[in-house]
């Protein structure tokens, strides 16, 4: 009996799995909760991804496995969890001829390439990361070190620079701007003293509420559609932020002079702000005028199913997306 080929996208919050056969066509879907083993813990966070692997896969045999998690960032990190990942596997008797755990920048690229895997994936949703593989299968990463030090042009980071312009502008008698009006509705907080010390927590031991600055980016958003020109100097700084994220790749793989697919993915590129995606397309244009700027065709758990099948086809290593990735 041909095999199946599964796929595994696992997230913080939520968890999908998906099988295809060796035509690419979707035999298997489920969907479940979160599945970070930072958070969840080796064994729950195994469990859970093996759980919907057995549901999608149902009772048929699987040719290759390919896991993308969102904090797989290191050797270390792969290799724990690709071993309790094969444990958890095994004690639901599916059989899984190869398993392979990586970061899940490589099925955001694989979803936008039909799981070729080829080309750069810039991702920017909560944080930012760009991943790449050029054309002799040398893959890179850049960003994605999380905040408070990295993740530009993220909605982290578009939160983070909202908050410290609001606060220029009360001190330069301008409380009344649309970027601060906006970010004090979105927080319900009725001074920006209450903004940064009681809704964000600045100042405290635990330092800035990580979970709470991005949602403030649609604040933002809806300032710079108001035409306020802090909130929109911040959106075109943040296409300028991915750009250079892209331009690292374009560099250190050598695609300077090639055409490839450059895969958007997340909710910041879907925002109407005015500024953002002119400042990213002219930078874009000038350090890579050969990519062509696509969209996820399928959903990543799919994308890691058609990029497990093309590795059951051609064989080969499968791209890790690890932080040092050269």
């Amino acid at each position: 009996m041909t095999p199946l080929y599964l796929g595994l996208d696992g997230g913080g919050t939520k968890t999908a799995a998906a099988a295809v056969d060796a035509d690419g066509r979707v035999r298997g879907l489920s969907r479940a909760g979160p599945s970070t083993f930072k958070s969840l813990g080796l064994p729950i966070a195994a469990d859970v991804l093996a759980g919907l692997a057995a549901e999608a896969a149902g009772k048929d045999r699987v040719g290759v496995l390919v896991a993308g998690v969102a904090d797989v960032d290191t050797a270390a990190d792969r290799d724990a969890l690709q071993a309790a990942l094969r444990s958890a596997v095994l004690a639901r008797g599916l059989a899984v001829e190869r398993l392979e755990v990586v970061n899940d920048s490589v099925i955001a690229l694989a979803s936008g390439t039909r799981g070729l895997a080829r080309g750069i994936a810039c991702i920017a949703g909560t944080g930012s990361v760009a991943f790449g593989v050029n054309r002799a299968g040398r893959e890179g990463r850049a960003g994605g070190w999380g905040p408070p030090f990295a993740d530009g042009g993220s909605a982290y980071w578009i939160g983070f620079q909202a908050v410290g312009r609001a606060l220029k502008l009360h001190d330069r008698g301008q409380a009344e701007a649309p970027l601060v009006g906006e970010l004090l509705a979105a927080s319900g907080c009725s001074t920006l003293a209450e903004l940064l010390y009681d809704y964000l927590g600045a100042g405290g031991q635990a330092g800035v509420a990580r979970d709470r600055l991005p949602a403030l980016a649609r604040a933002v958003e809806a300032a710079a559609r108001a035409g306020d020109a802090d909130a929109r100097a911040i959106f075109a700084a943040a296409g300028l932020e991915l750009a250079e994220l892209v331009g690292v790749l374009v560099g250190r793989l050598g695609m300077a002079g090639e055409s490839f697919d450059l895969v958007t993915v997340g909710g910041v590129w879907g925002t109407s702000a005015p500024t953002f995606q002119a400042s990213f397309s002219a930078e874009l244009a000038r350090i890579a005028p050969g990519a062509r700027t696509t969209g996820p065709s399928v959903e990543p758990a799919v994308g890691a199913a058609l990029l497990a099948r093309e590795l059951g086809a051609r064989g080969g290593s499968c791209p890790a997306g690890l932080l040092g990735s050269v």
